[in-house]
């Protein structure tokens, strides 16, 4: 059986403790845009969101983390 926990792990909150950074699920969908936003998804509870729908003509995003979150954070648009 398959098991889909995309939306509620979404809407939950992250109770590690830990910085969470995930992808496949482009940003886009998670801001309500359309594709091409530079912008990473990011929550009060430490939840990064990286994808940034390249396949779709979005962009590629690449971030430097330290201890602390990110450090650095680029992108490359899909033209």
């Amino acid at each position: 059986q398959k098991v889909w926990i995309r939306e509620p792990f979404h809407q939950g909150l992250n109770q590690t403790g830990k910085i969470i950074v995930f992808g496949h699920t482009p940003t886009f969908y998670l801001f309500s845009e359309m594709p091409g936003t530079s912008r990473l998804w990011q929550t009060q509870d430490q939840k990064i969101g990286m994808d940034g729908g390249a396949v779709y003509g979005g962009v590629l995003h690449g971030v430097l983390f330290g201890n602390e979150g990110i450090l650095e954070h680029h992108f490359i648009t899909n033209d």
